[in-house]
């Protein structure tokens, strides 16, 4: 693994695996903002969800029961969270949601930004 840095932030990180060659670059480099605005200014399909961090903790990595209260989420609205199923909310299961939603929506954004500028 080679990485390749600037200050005190990584760029791009190589990784050779036999016949294969995989470089990893910061997103942030390339496009600035969150991923949220990010998401909205190349109009992607896929949007940046919503998830009750300060609701994780290790003891409830396992939880499965009733939504997390509105407390818990940043910058949602009441009409947002009340979209969000009550019961049989599962941590586990809404974490890889929102991760693959977060991972498909930058690699949407940065397709498109490969298309309007190389």
């Amino acid at each position: 693994m080679t990485p390749v840095w600037k200050d005190n932030s990584v760029l791009s990180v190589t990784i050779k695996y036999k016949d294969m060659k995989i470089k990893l670059l910061d997103s942030l480099q390339l496009i600035k903002g969150n991923l949220n605005s990010i998401l909205k200014s190349f109009n992607c399909s896929i949007q940046k969800g919503h998830f009750p961090y300060s609701f994780v903790n290790k003891n409830n990595l396992l939880y499965k029961g009733k939504k997390p209260s509105i407390k818990h989420f940043n910058n949602i609205s009441e009409a947002e969270y009340l979209k969000i199923p009550v019961n049989n909310w599962n941590l586990k299961k809404e974490t890889l949601k929102y991760l693959k939603s977060d991972v498909e929506g930058l690699l949407e954004a940065i397709l498109k930004f490969n298309l309007n500028n190389f």
